[in-house]
């Protein structure tokens, strides 16, 4: 079908009828990425002009009548009294199937004589753009970051604005954003469908990157090493080639597989931050500490995973070591993978028994036993002592204790 960006002027796909009340501008011989003809680009976008001008409904066409028919629109609207701001604007939130080719968007704008200037190497941060902000991290780096930086968070009536690349790229110019921060991760973790998803986002914040020469920060996970098993390696080293086992972990390394695409190729600048698992007292996910304290403090039982090689020692960071690690990395923006964490690992049992004694609960620890390896995750964080001359400084007892409610249900 024929979506009208404005009242005269639509895309479509060429083997689309038309009404005989509309004319049809066929972009077919362009090819779908950068080095067209810019004098070929002016030639299309000046015939699509004059039909305006001659007062007559304009189609522009391509095989799915999306990308190369919307850049030839963009540049039509742009010579018609509109912005080439406002254009891509316009485009964007009339065409929902936005899976065009950024380059052509960019020659089409040189086309018609607009430039994009390079990004200075040394431009100080201000203006950042949080994808993902509704989650417990995403509210702590806001809580701690709104007052020293222009923050752009898109709501939940706009969790569209990554997948759909042109919404993204319109965004990122007219806020003249400075950075990045990629928190997204669609919901639950471990279906396919997030992990498409996820991985299809991160490519379209990398496009949007490296076009307007824009920094990102991204998050990753220590469960792309899970897939290590119960090998001997004692911590995970940020170097450490990553071995997913989990669909959330392959989601998260095939994302860091395209970041470093993007470094090599383009010379993008992007910090991916590797996290263990972050707790504080504003986590609300059903999460095994968040599910491990409520049924402490209301004494039920809580059960434990015991595997062939022992109980799982997972390294925990409190988020506000965590808001302090981001702050600097926004600051250095070294382009590297970077493993987070306390650098101790704390066995699942041992975490029930803290717990339960910190809350003086009477919950009953169930050990349930898996005929299975696991891979303790445990951070090394020589790295990141290294690129951003941080250390960890939070105590885990006294976070938990901190995370317990004063009294619990039924307590006078």
């Amino acid at each position: 079908m024929t979506v009208w960006i404005t009242d005269n002027l639509g895309v479509a796909p060429c083997n689309l009828r038309l009404g005989n009340d509309v004319c049809r501008l066929d972009v077919r011989d362009l090819v779908d990425k950068k080095g067209n003809d810019l004098r070929i680009l002016q030639d299309k976008i000046k015939a699509g002009l004059n039909m305006l001008r001659e007062g007559r409904r304009l189609v522009v066409c391509c095989d799915l009548g999306v990308s190369r028919s919307v850049a030839i629109s963009v540049g039509i609207m742009s010579l018609f009294g509109k912005s080439f701001e406002e254009s891509v604007r316009l485009a964007a939130e009339r065409v929902k199937n936005q899976d065009m080719n950024l380059d052509l968007l960019e020659d089409v704008r040189r086309s018609i004589g607009h430039t994009t200037e390079k990004r200075p190497n040394d431009k100080k941060t201000s203006r950042i753009l949080i994808i993902g902000s509704e989650g417990f991290i995403g509210k702590a780096i806001i809580k701690k970051l709104s007052g020293e930086y222009s923050l752009y968070c898109p709501g939940k009536s706009e969790t569209e604005l990554p997948e759909n690349i042109l919404s993204l790229y319109s965004e990122v110019r007219s806020r003249e954003i400075d950075l990045i921060v990629d928190l997204s991760y669609s919901e639950p973790q471990n279906l396919m469908k997030s992990l498409l998803g996820s991985v299809a986002t991160t490519r379209n914040i990398l496009e949007v990157g490296r076009l307007n020469d824009v920094p990102v920060l991204f998050f990753s996970t220590l469960l792309v090493f899970e897939g290590y098993g119960g090998d001997a390696v004692p911590t995970l080293k940020s170097e450490l080639e990553p071995r997913p086992a989990s669909i959330y972990g392959q989601g998260k390394a095939l994302c860091e597989e395209l970041i470093e695409w993007y470094r090599r190729l383009y010379q993008l600048r992007v910090t991916t931050l590797r996290l263990p698992y972050v707790y504080g007292k504003s986590l609300n996910r059903i999460t095994f500490l968040r599910k491990l304290v409520e049924n402490a403090t209301k004494d039920e039982p809580i059960t434990i995973h015991r595997y062939l090689n022992g109980f799982q020692r997972l390294d925990f960071l409190h988020i506000d070591d965590l808001i302090e690690a981001i702050e600097r990395a926004i600051h250095r923006t070294p382009s590297e993978n970077i493993n987070l964490g306390s650098g101790i690992g704390t066995s699942t049992l041992d975490l029930a028994k803290l717990v339960v004694g910190l809350a003086k609960s009477k919950s009953k620890i169930n050990v349930v036993d898996v005929k299975d390896r696991v891979r303790d995750l445990v951070a090394d964080t020589a790295k990141a002592r290294e690129s951003l001359d941080w250390e960890p400084k939070a105590n885990l007892t006294s976070a938990l204790r901190r995370m317990l409610p004063n009294q619990k249900k039924g307590e006078q």
